[in-house]
């Protein structure tokens, strides 16, 4: 069980407050397009042409769960087939303050990566944030995620 919060900005409360919190048994595509189908359904866009001019825009982490989810709740919302392709690069964009705070509560629990392996673990974390003296292609991206997946199992499901 998770909870999936999405907040915004109040201009009147000059900070950020919940607007949709969901309690979900899953982190796979489907669960998350339901909280965002919830979400979309109650901003009330009647058109995809009006979604993608006025939505400001959502940041989430680097979850594929979250990213497929995102675009099966807009082609949900807005009756788009699935062989209609659509841009989302402006409504739904990564956050590395959100994957390094992901980051930090999985490193500070040993039970999901032992102390042994807190450095090695460091070390694929900035492969994948290109913060290493190599430049990361896909390629070795996704070598460095199959690699996590091997090394700590228990986060087979957080890396996806």
């Amino acid at each position: 069980m998770n909870v999936t919060v999405t907040s915004a900005y109040s201009t009147i409360l000059k900070r950020h407050i919940a607007v949709l919190i969901s309690i979900m048994f899953g982190r796979s595509g489907d669960h998350y397009a339901a909280h965002f189908c919830t979400l979309l359904e109650g901003i009330g866009y009647k058109e995809y042409n009006e979604f993608e001019t006025k939505f400001p825009g959502n940041i989430c982490d680097f979850s594929l769960g979250e990213k497929a989810g995102w675009e099966k709740a807009v082609r949900s919302t807005f009756k788009i087939d699935a062989d209609v392709e659509i841009q989302l690069e402006n409504s739904y964009k990564c956050c590395a303050v959100h994957f390094q705070r992901s980051v930090t509560r999985v490193k500070s629990s040993h039970s999901l990566v032992p102390r042994h392996k807190l450095e090695d673990f460091e070390h694929k974390i900035n492969i994948l944030l290109c913060k290493d003296s190599n430049r990361t292609d896909a390629e070795r991206f996704y070598k460095t995620v199959e690699e996590i997946r091997k090394d700590f199992p228990l986060l087979k499901d957080w890396i996806n």
